[in-house]
């Protein structure tokens, strides 16, 4: 079982979730100054885990009273690239000179995530109750001293997890179709005929070929820092991110007009849980 969280009672404190966010300090090359529309409705990956240390706090004192010491390792509270969803900084392809010259495609700090936390079957029974995979408790356990839901069902009632699908979707769908815009269409072709000049012939920053295969190797060739820094410098000189971010800039206000009564709603329920959990 894989542990999703961890922590304090005071670990909410800084949380942030429902301010109109400002991320210019944690981007750096040329997205260093910007933020999409529906950022202020997608969940910072900092409070996705201030609230699983809540529920935490929660299932802790519910596995306490039958018995279980429960003690998984600490949520991963910034995994990178980014701190969200929209992966700002790589949204667009690789978009910093600097990290290009030092790493090519790869990220400067490996993707993190939260340990394997091992649990006995009693345990899992009581974490999950019917929820869990075995179709009967173990023998150890006492099936009617199990909230329903089991501990994490019990926990998710008092403080619900965080809902982003909705801004997540839309955020997925103005990627998609800023692609059709022919202001990206134009400015895609501008960018691959620079980086033809330079001797690599792409269409797409998603489809630069070393990508694929330096991503899965832990080797940084001087090829792969070579096809990244033209890639970086295609984008300057053609505008091609800043083209790109002004037609996805369109997109999602036009996104947010039509639906803010759901994006609104879905925002206040998060703004809610957010409070909810800053108590435990």
């Amino acid at each position: 079982m894989t542990a999703c969280s961890s922590g304090t009672e005071d670990s909410n404190r800084n949380a942030t979730y429902g301010k109109q966010p400002s991320y210019a300090s944690d981007r750096s090359g040329l997205t260093a100054s910007l933020t999409l529309p529906l950022e202020g409705y997608l969940v910072p990956f900092a409070d996705q885990a201030a609230v699983e240390r809540s529920q935490l706090v929660l299932e802790r004192a519910c596995m306490a009273k039958m018995g279980f010491t429960y003690n998984p390792p600490p949520p991963v509270s910034d995994p990178g690239p980014g701190k969200n969803a929209a992966n700002l900084g790589r949204r667009y392809g690789i978009s910093d000179l600097k990290s290009a010259r030092s790493y090519g495609y790869h990220l400067a700090a490996p993707l993190k995530e939260s340990p394997h936390y091992n649990v006995s079957p009693e345990e899992l029974y009581a974490l999950m109750g019917e929820n869990s995979s075995m179709s009967s408790p173990p023998a150890d356990v006492n099936k009617a001293e199990i909230p329903k839901g089991g501990c994490v069902g019990e926990a998710r009632a008092k403080i619900p997890s965080l809902d982003e699908s909705l801004a997540s979707q839309f955020d997925a769908d103005s990627l998609k179709k800023s692609q059709d815009d022919v202001r990206v269409i134009n400015s895609l072709k501008a960018w691959s005929a620079c980086m033809a000049k330079r001797g690599y012939h792409v269409d797409n920053p998603h489809s630069v070929p070393e990508l694929a295969s330096s991503m899965s190797s832990a080797t940084i060739s001087s090829g792969e820092i070579a096809t990244a820094v033209a890639d970086v410098e295609c984008k300057d000189s053609t505008g091609l991110i800043k083209d790109w971010f002004a037609v996805e800039k369109e997109i999602q206000n036009q996104q947010i007009e039509a639906n803010r009564p759901a994006l609104d709603q879905a925002r206040k329920k998060n703004q809610d849980v957010m409070r909810k959990a800053s108590s435990f």
